[in-house]
């Protein structure tokens, strides 16, 4: 069913807010047409849509894709087209979050709140999903991601082997919206601090530090760079070093010890040597005051 499983290219998330600029983005990559929508329902239910139901249902949703396929997975029969085009009204925001909210309704709590943490997740496997909830949750990671893709959840594999996946991007921003809304802020630092355990031990450190500063923890930044900068610098990564440094901001790259002297190395390998002088100055005076 290619209409339904159609493949966009990434979108950065921060451009993927619901608001009124979201037309832009949707456009004809991420929109069903007419005979799409015919297809799709006829396919999917075996519900013959009526003209005027497919015309009703393309203006209210602009024929957003994940809209679409969304009123899909909650119409179970031919009446229920009826009462799914009358409750959707409002703006596409509105729209979206009333079809997410009807198809989370169909499953159980352990279902449903392992899928909104993941959306904190560029990627994630069995594995991860297991460490993001510390194995107390009643179902697996493995058998999560097997659910998911089952339902046709918006769920993308990343690897011939199938163990890596992801979120179709527009869906994860969705699932993180309702995320925030159900979980407080201390929840949400300690699934992204999980996510940054998990990503440094398995060798991902650039997603390690990412889950950290998402986190609003700098001290656990730094602490992955620290843990394995002798490790880049002895094997030559320098490039990857580099990477990691700069998601650190220079001010707290310079209060550092450890960090300053990388950037010292790093700023000798480029013959930067007038800032290899200023990082010099900056660390006489951590020296002092060590």
């Amino acid at each position: 069913l290619s209409i339904i499983t159609r493949r966009d290219p990434p979108l950065k998330l921060s451009s993927l807010k619901l608001t009124g600029r979201m037309t832009e983005i949707r456009m004809k990559k991420l929109s069903f047409t007419h005979d799409e929508i015919v297809e799709l329902f006829k396919k999917e239910l075996d519900i013959d849509l009526s003209k005027k139901a497919v015309h009703i249902l393309y203006d209210k949703t602009e024929g957003w894709i994940i809209a679409i396929r969304m009123a899909s997975m909650v119409i179970e029969n031919a009446d229920d087209v009826k009462r799914i085009i009358d409750n959707i009204e409002g703006s596409i925001d509105i729209i979206t979050e009333y079809l997410l909210s009807e198809v989370l309704s169909k499953y159980p709590e352990n279902i449903r709140d392992p899928m909104l943490v993941a959306s904190i997740l560029n990627r994630f496997s069995a594995e991860l999903l297991d460490e993001m909830y510390l194995n107390d949750n009643e179902i697996s990671g493995k058998e999560l991601i097997k659910f998911m893709k089952s339902a046709n959840l918006f769920v993308i594999d990343l690897d011939v082997e199938q163990k890596v996946f992801r979120f179709h991007h527009l869906f994860q921003v969705l699932l993180e919206e309702q995320l925030t809304k159900k979980h407080n802020k201390e929840d949400i630092i300690r699934y992204h601090l999980r996510a940054s355990y998990w990503f440094e031990e398995h060798g991902f450190l650039e997603e390690g530090i990412d889950h950290a500063l998402m986190a609003n923890d700098y001290d656990c930044a730094i602490e992955i760079i620290k843990n394995h900068r002798l490790d880049l610098l002895n094997s030559n990564n320098y490039s990857k070093l580099e990477r990691l440094q700069r998601k650190i901001p220079m001010s707290i790259i310079e209060s550092e010890p450890e960090l300053n002297l990388t950037e010292s190395y790093l700023q000798w390998c480029h013959g930067n040597f007038p800032r290899l002088g200023e990082l010099e100055e900056k660390m006489k005076e951590l020296i002092v005051g060590l």
